[in-house]
């Protein structure tokens, strides 16, 4: 059954996924979240609406402006479709790996989310992470929706 959520719903889940891969800074403007950081997570790095309606087109060149003078390239994050009850930032250390943790992690946290009558669970995963998909796909998660990453290429804005 599809659901909906509010602008309140979605800017929490936002803040929640920025809380997880905890970027060193996160400047909060006008509907939108910043975060700065010079890792390879897409989702530290790159500003996010908290609110997927009404954004306004004109913030584009000042939040471009706020990311050159920190000296990174601009990165905005939009998601086609939003979820409901959410897991964030699990990791397996590497010489851990293997051994089931990560399914016992999940199994526990689903049967958590059932006896609190929750029913749409979402993760996020990079999509070239195929130990993760994997772990995923077997527990019967599915692609529910994709972040789309652009970046400014130095063209006209028309």
């Amino acid at each position: 059954m599809p659901f909906t959520l509010s602008h309140e719903d979605i800017a929490n889940l936002e803040r929640a996924t920025l809380d997880a891969v905890a970027p060193p800074f996160v400047q909060a403007i006008d509907g939108w979240l910043l975060p700065f950081d010079n890792s390879t997570i897409g989702r530290a790095k790159s500003a996010v609406p908290l609110r997927q309606n009404d954004l306004d087109a004109l913030q584009i060149a000042h939040i471009e402006a706020l990311y050159a003078a920190r000296g990174l390239q601009t990165a905005f994050r939009v998601a086609d479709v939003v979820g409901l009850s959410s897991i964030h930032g699990m990791r397996t250390a590497l010489n851990r790996r293997g051994r089931g943790l990560a399914a016992r992690v999940l199994a526990g946290l689903a049967d958590t989310a059932t006896q609190q009558g929750l029913e749409n669970v979402f993760l996020q995963v990079e999509e070239g992470n195929r130990s993760a998909l994997s772990l995923y796909q077997r527990a019967r998660f599915t692609t529910a929706w994709r972040y789309h990453y652009w970046h400014h290429t130095g063209a006209d804005i028309a």
